[in-house]
């Protein structure tokens, strides 16, 4: 699920109240996503969905521990920042803003 899934699996785990903010595409590895976080108790209402596949990354790890990573990004470019409304934003009590959401505010 990437970034965004992946820190709020973690801080579901350490006893907050999470929600993902993020884009998938309309299929199968998006729903795979979806029925994940309901598993953990993690809310969805700030998901979208996409006619984009699912973004996806690969990590290649070598023998010497360096790593290449291959990203499609997919749905992840059509990220809709309108649904995060200030609204949702003042009633939380965290922010945690990775670095591909913010190079999604600046573009």
């Amino acid at each position: 699920g990437g970034g965004a899934t992946n820190a709020g699996t973690a801080f579901k785990r350490l006893g907050f109240s999470t929600s993902v903010f993020c884009n998938i595409g309309n299929d199968s590895h998006g729903q795979q996503i979806i029925d994940n976080l309901l598993q953990e108790g993690i809310s969805t209402d700030f998901i979208t969905r996409s006619s984009q596949p699912t973004g996806q990354s690969f990590i290649l790890n070598t023998p010497t521990g360096n790593r290449t990573v291959f990203v499609h990004r997919g749905a992840n470019k059509e990220l809709d920042l309108s649904i995060l409304t200030k609204e949702a934003i003042y009633k939380s009590n965290y922010l945690y803003i990775t670095s591909l959401f913010y190079a999604a505010l600046v573009q």
